[in-house]
Protein backbone atom coordinates (compact mmCIF):
# COMPACT_ATOMS: atom_id res chain seq x y z
CA UNK A 1 0.00 0.00 0.00
CA UNK A 2 2.66 2.64 0.82
CA UNK A 3 4.07 1.53 -2.40
CA UNK A 4 0.65 2.38 -4.18
CA UNK A 5 0.60 5.35 -2.36
CA UNK A 6 4.01 6.76 -3.93
CA UNK A 7 2.77 5.60 -7.75
CA UNK A 8 -0.49 7.10 -6.78
CA UNK A 9 0.80 10.43 -5.95
CA UNK A 10 3.01 10.50 -8.82
CA UNK A 11 -0.02 10.14 -11.53
CA UNK A 12 -1.91 13.29 -10.02
CA UNK A 13 1.44 15.62 -9.94
CA UNK A 14 2.61 14.96 -13.29
CA UNK A 15 -0.42 17.40 -14.22
CA UNK A 16 1.22 20.41 -12.75
CA UNK A 17 3.70 19.74 -15.99
CA UNK A 18 0.96 18.83 -17.83
CA UNK A 19 -0.87 22.45 -17.17
CA UNK A 20 2.76 24.06 -18.02
CA UNK A 21 2.99 22.10 -21.17
CA UNK A 22 -0.91 22.93 -22.27
CA UNK A 23 -0.04 26.93 -21.22
CA UNK A 24 -2.91 26.97 -18.19
CA UNK A 25 -0.10 26.67 -15.33
CA UNK A 26 1.23 30.25 -16.64
CA UNK A 27 -1.82 31.67 -17.04
CA UNK A 28 -2.71 30.73 -13.68
CA UNK A 29 0.11 32.29 -12.68
CA UNK A 30 -0.57 35.35 -14.01
CA UNK A 31 -4.04 36.23 -12.20
CA UNK A 32 -3.41 37.48 -8.47
CA UNK A 33 -3.39 34.21 -6.52
CA UNK A 34 -0.17 33.83 -5.18
CA UNK A 35 2.04 31.18 -6.41
CA UNK A 36 2.19 29.68 -3.20
CA UNK A 37 -1.27 29.43 -3.00
CA UNK A 38 -1.78 27.74 -6.49
CA UNK A 39 1.31 25.38 -5.59
CA UNK A 40 -0.72 24.46 -2.09
CA UNK A 41 -4.19 24.24 -3.84
CA UNK A 42 -2.00 21.43 -6.50
CA UNK A 43 -0.59 19.58 -3.08
CA UNK A 44 -3.91 19.58 -1.30
CA UNK A 45 -5.33 17.43 -4.71
CA UNK A 46 -2.27 15.19 -5.14
CA UNK A 47 -2.92 14.20 -1.06
CA UNK A 48 -6.65 13.54 -0.84
CA UNK A 49 -6.11 11.60 -3.85
CA UNK A 50 -3.81 9.54 -2.65
CA UNK A 51 -5.41 9.36 1.12
CA UNK A 52 -9.02 8.54 -0.85
CA UNK A 53 -7.20 5.71 -2.86
CA UNK A 54 -5.76 4.54 0.93
CA UNK A 55 -8.89 4.60 3.06
CA UNK A 56 -10.24 2.42 -0.27
CA UNK A 57 -7.88 0.15 -0.09
CA UNK A 58 -8.11 0.30 3.49
CA UNK A 59 -12.09 -0.17 3.73
CA UNK A 60 -11.77 -2.72 1.07
CA UNK A 61 -9.09 -5.08 2.88
CA UNK A 62 -11.01 -5.23 5.95
CA UNK A 63 -14.35 -5.95 4.02
CA UNK A 64 -12.97 -8.27 1.81
CA UNK A 65 -10.35 -10.16 3.02
CA UNK A 66 -10.29 -9.77 6.70
CA UNK A 67 -7.34 -7.55 7.32
CA UNK A 68 -7.08 -5.96 10.76
CA UNK A 69 -5.19 -2.74 10.14
CA UNK A 70 -5.05 -1.76 14.04
CA UNK A 71 -6.28 0.87 16.05
CA UNK A 72 -8.04 3.69 14.08
CA UNK A 73 -5.90 6.35 15.20
CA UNK A 74 -2.49 4.97 14.59
CA UNK A 75 -4.30 3.97 11.13
CA UNK A 76 -5.66 7.28 10.70
CA UNK A 77 -2.16 8.74 11.89
CA UNK A 78 -0.05 6.94 9.20
CA UNK A 79 -2.54 7.38 6.31
CA UNK A 80 -2.12 10.82 6.46
CA UNK A 81 0.98 10.58 7.00
CA UNK A 82 1.74 8.54 4.32
CA UNK A 83 -0.40 10.49 2.13
CA UNK A 84 1.96 13.52 3.45
CA UNK A 85 5.53 11.94 2.13
CA UNK A 86 4.14 10.59 -1.08
CA UNK A 87 2.47 14.17 -2.65
CA UNK A 88 5.59 15.87 -0.84
CA UNK A 89 7.89 13.76 -3.12
CA UNK A 90 5.89 13.71 -6.23
CA UNK A 91 6.24 17.33 -5.60
CA UNK A 92 9.62 17.36 -5.54
CA UNK A 93 9.97 15.27 -8.59
CA UNK A 94 7.90 17.36 -10.29
CA UNK A 95 9.81 20.37 -9.37
CA UNK A 96 13.16 18.34 -10.73
CA UNK A 97 12.08 17.39 -14.18
CA UNK A 98 11.18 18.85 -17.39
CA UNK A 99 8.06 16.98 -18.96
CA UNK A 100 5.19 14.59 -18.17
CA UNK A 101 7.77 11.88 -19.33
CA UNK A 102 10.48 12.21 -17.60
CA UNK A 103 8.16 12.70 -14.63
CA UNK A 104 7.34 9.23 -15.43
CA UNK A 105 10.58 7.49 -15.77
CA UNK A 106 12.48 9.14 -12.89
CA UNK A 107 9.34 8.94 -10.62
CA UNK A 108 9.29 5.05 -11.28
CA UNK A 109 13.06 4.81 -10.54
CA UNK A 110 12.92 6.73 -7.50
CA UNK A 111 9.93 4.87 -6.15
CA UNK A 112 11.26 1.49 -7.05
CA UNK A 113 14.96 2.26 -5.53
CA UNK A 114 12.52 3.55 -2.28
CA UNK A 115 10.68 0.24 -2.06
CA UNK A 116 13.78 -2.03 -2.56
CA UNK A 117 15.96 -0.30 0.01
CA UNK A 118 12.78 0.32 2.29
CA UNK A 119 11.79 -3.54 2.53
CA UNK A 120 8.14 -3.03 0.58
CA UNK A 121 9.17 -6.14 -1.33
CA UNK A 122 10.63 -8.43 1.53
CA UNK A 123 7.65 -9.32 2.85
CA UNK A 124 8.29 -7.88 6.35
CA UNK A 125 8.99 -4.59 8.11
CA UNK A 126 10.97 -6.66 11.14
CA UNK A 127 14.45 -6.94 9.91
CA UNK A 128 18.19 -6.50 11.54
CA UNK A 129 21.67 -5.69 10.54
CA UNK A 130 22.57 -3.75 7.56
CA UNK A 131 19.33 -4.19 5.76
CA UNK A 132 17.71 -2.45 9.19
CA UNK A 133 20.01 0.30 8.96
CA UNK A 134 19.64 1.06 5.34
CA UNK A 135 15.75 0.87 5.79
CA UNK A 136 15.92 4.24 8.16
CA UNK A 137 17.14 6.25 5.24
CA UNK A 138 13.78 5.75 3.76
CA UNK A 139 10.45 7.17 4.38
CA UNK A 140 8.69 4.09 3.36
CA UNK A 141 11.42 1.72 5.48
CA UNK A 142 9.79 4.35 8.54
CA UNK A 143 6.26 3.92 7.21
CA UNK A 144 6.62 -0.03 6.86
CA UNK A 145 7.67 -0.09 9.85
CA UNK A 146 4.74 1.95 11.49
CA UNK A 147 2.14 0.00 9.80
CA UNK A 148 3.46 -3.43 10.91
CA UNK A 149 3.43 -1.98 14.78
CA UNK A 150 -0.47 -0.92 13.94
CA UNK A 151 -0.97 -4.37 12.66
CA UNK A 152 0.90 -6.07 15.82
CA UNK A 153 -1.43 -4.07 18.24
CA UNK A 154 0.39 -0.53 18.31
CA UNK A 155 -1.90 2.63 19.48
CA UNK A 156 -1.24 6.23 17.99
CA UNK A 157 1.57 5.96 20.67
CA UNK A 158 3.27 3.13 19.43
CA UNK A 159 3.80 4.40 16.47
CA UNK A 160 4.57 8.26 16.62
CA UNK A 161 7.89 7.62 15.94
CA UNK A 162 7.22 6.11 12.66
CA UNK A 163 4.62 9.02 12.01
CA UNK A 164 7.54 11.84 12.89
CA UNK A 165 10.50 10.39 10.59
CA UNK A 166 8.44 10.25 7.75
CA UNK A 167 6.78 13.81 8.19
CA UNK A 168 10.90 14.95 8.50
CA UNK A 169 10.98 13.56 4.81
CA UNK A 170 7.82 15.06 3.78
CA UNK A 171 8.89 18.54 5.25
CA UNK A 172 12.59 18.43 3.82
CA UNK A 173 10.69 16.79 0.12
CA UNK A 174 8.49 19.97 0.16
CA UNK A 175 10.03 22.53 0.81
CA UNK A 176 12.76 21.48 -1.87
CA UNK A 177 9.76 21.48 -4.28
CA UNK A 178 8.61 24.79 -3.12
CA UNK A 179 12.02 26.22 -3.56
CA UNK A 180 12.37 24.75 -6.77
CA UNK A 181 8.77 25.66 -8.80
CA UNK A 182 9.21 29.24 -7.14
CA UNK A 183 12.06 29.95 -9.23
CA UNK A 184 10.85 27.91 -11.86
CA UNK A 185 7.76 29.98 -12.17
CA UNK A 186 8.75 33.59 -10.77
Amino acid sequence: MVFFMFFGASNVARTILTEDDDGTLPRMLTTPTSAQTILAGKFASVFLTVAVQTVILLVGGRLLFGIDWGSLDAVAALTVVGAVVASGLALLIIALVRTPAQAGAIGAGVYLVLALLGGNFTGTATTTGTYATIQQFTPNGWLLRGWDAAMHGAGLGGVVTYVLVPLGFALVFFVVAVWRLRRRYA
